[in-house]
């Protein structure tokens, strides 16, 4: 795994943990267990907040990661005042702005995503799972409610557990309050925050874990929700031996 912002007795999660320039919410998704006892792979989907500072294009730890692709969630709105010049690195940048219904907010429960845009999540998790496309970063503003539910889409059709996808968003909660800090002082976000404070938005788990719930309860699970909505078998396949490593039996019987 990458070089982290942490030591090597510190917790897993806090492991995942990545430190670039100006970040504070950037992690790698290896190393979490699924179901049947496998791990996926470090150095192949990375999330995070918006990577705002001007040098973040020459930092050390993203030119060691290599990344080929960014799918930036944030609307039109947003990106109109602060992106990043990936193109310029070579990086494939793929705006896939994520909104909900008019009216609605996140507080409504995360699943609107999936009911109001099915579309824009699709395209973003399909450019995700990928392998010709990864390493790949993804980000919203502040790294948690967008990229989160993408997030949990990606790990959910590997088989994750729902202890580990929930732990791994509550992961944001360690670097929420100099993120929201930023963003209250900046455009388009001065406004709604205004009167808001870091605690307000912290990552509820509650909020995840419900989530979870209406995604098996409904659907059946993320590869369901993905499969009727267009990803094929093969995609999943591909996607699965990318971040999965061999489970035990097989690497014992291959040693």
């Amino acid at each position: 795994m990458l070089e982290t912002d942490t030591d090597r007795d510190a917790p897993a999660g806090d492991r995942r943990r990545l430190r670039a320039d100006g970040t504070h919410n950037l992690r790698d998704l290896g190393g979490l267990t699924t179901v049947d006892g496998r791990r996926t792979r470090a150095g192949r989907l990375f999330r995070s907040e918006f990577l705002a500072s001007p040098r973040i294009l020459a930092d050390p730890l993203l030119q060691r990661i290599g990344l080929r692709t960014v799918v930036d969630l944030r609307r039109h709105g947003e990106t109109a005042f602060e992106q990043v010049a990936w193109v310029d690195r070579g990086v494939e940048l793929h705006h896939v702005p994520l909104r909900l219904a008019q009216g609605t907010t996140w507080h409504a429960g995360y699943h609107r995503y999936l009911v109001d845009g099915p579309d824009r999540v699709v395209e973003a998790v399909r450019t995700l799972m990928d392998p010709a496309r990864q390493p790949a970063l993804f980000h919203c503003a502040a790294g948690k409610d967008r990229t989160g539910v993408v997030a949990a889409l990606l790990l959910d059709a590997l088989g994750v557990t729902r202890d580990a996808i929930v732990a791994d968003y509550a992961l944001t909660a360690r670097g929420i309050a100099p993120i929201i800090d930023r963003l209250a002082d900046a455009e388009p976000y001065r406004a709604q925050l205004a009167g808001t404070t870091a605690d307000d938005h912290q990552p509820r788990v509650e909020v995840m874990s419900a989530f979870l719930g209406w995604l098996e309860g409904s659907w059946g699970g993320a590869r369901r929700w993905l499969r009727v909505h267009g990803v094929t078998s093969a995609e999943l396949l591909a996607y699965e031996s990318a971040l999965l490593e061999p489970d035990r039996a097989l690497r014992e019987r291959d040693s």
